[in-house]
C-alpha cells in the first residue's frame, strides 16, 4: 500500500496512480485547524458519500489521515486554507 503526506498537489497526482495498480492509500491531509476540535469547520474535507452524493469530514476530528478512494480530489479550494466547498483542479489537471 501507499501512505503520503505532504502538499495537496502530490496527495491528489499519487490517487490516480494508487487506483490505476489497484494498491491501497491513505494519505495524510493538512488544514488549517482554527479550533481543533470540529467546532469551527475550518477543516472540512469533501467525501464521497452514499448513492453519490457528497459528504464532509474533519481533518481535526475525522483524520488526519484518510483512505484516498473517498476523498473527492476535484473539489479541492486552492489558496490558504486548502479545503473548501468550490470545484477546482489541480496544477490544471482533473483528479
Amino acid at each position: 500500500g501507499i501512505y503520503a503526506c505532504g502538499p495537496y498537489p502530490m496527495l491528489a497526482a499519487i490517487a490516480p496512480i494508487a487506483d490505476q495498480y489497484g494498491l491501497p492509500y491513505h494519505a495524510s491531509l493538512e488544514a488549517n485547524m482554527a479550533c481543533g476540535f470540529g467546532a469551527c469547520m475550518g477543516c472540512v474535507v469533501p467525501m464521497k458519500g452514499d448513492k453519490e452524493k457528497r459528504t464532509y469530514r474533519l481533518v481535526c476530528k475525522d483524520g488526519p489521515v484518510f483512505d484516498s478512494r473517498e476523498i473527492l480530489w476535484n473539489e479541492h479550494k486552492t489558496g490558504v486554507g486548502g479545503w473548501g466547498l468550490g470545484v477546482g483542479k489541480v496544477e490544471g489537471q482533473d483528479v
